[in-house]
């Protein structure tokens, strides 16, 4: 099934948070390009780390690699991304320069990995939802991808208004 261009770009920036996530140990539960809400989500493990922060970086950046002279700003859906990582840099005492090495060290990532990103993009085309008890099964899709598994959930630090063991990022 051909995505539209507007779920094709929420699958490349879905697909790159994946990538990443899954590259740097944090467990990826899900993703979705499609929701009754009209956006894309994906719930992968929380946790204070740089590791965290590039995931969520990863997101804008496979955007940008996709569509880097659309008309459509990348930073558009990536909100709460942005303001996500901001507040887990600041717990950290990143300063802007040690975020912008982590955003550059994400787009090196990105490119690197850009065959699984495309990979995946291509298995969203026809499971647009992909899950850990789906099948196929998002955990083993990324293990035939990769060639690595990752089983066991990040620990995290649960801040007071969230208790939830995932993260689920959205983008509209």
């Amino acid at each position: 099934m051909a995505l539209t261009p507007e779920k094709l770009r929420f699958a490349y920036h879905e697909a790159g948070h994946v990538i990443v996530a899954h590259e740097l140990g944090l467990y990826v539960d899900s993703v979705t390009i499609e929701s009754p809400f009209d956006h894309a989500a994906t719930s992968f493990a929380r946790a204070d780390t740089k590791e965290y922060i590039k995931a969520l970086f990863a997101g804008r950046e496979a955007h940008l690699r996709f569509a880097p002279c659309e008309g459509e700003p990348a930073d558009e859906g990536a909100g709460g991304d942005i303001q996500e990582l901001d507040e887990v840099a600041h717990r950290l005492g990143l300063s802007v320069e040690d975020k912008e090495a982590l955003r550059e060290e994400t787009r090196v990532l990105i490119g690197e990995r850009w065959q699984w990103v495309e990979s995946l993009v291509k298995q969203l085309e026809t499971h647009p939802t992909l899950n850990a008890w789906g099948t196929p099964s998002l955990e083993d899709l990324l293990a035939t991808i990769t060639g690595k598994r990752v089983t066991a959930k990040t620990e995290r630090q649960p801040r007071d208004e969230d208790t939830s063991a995932a993260t689920t990022r959205r983008a509209r």
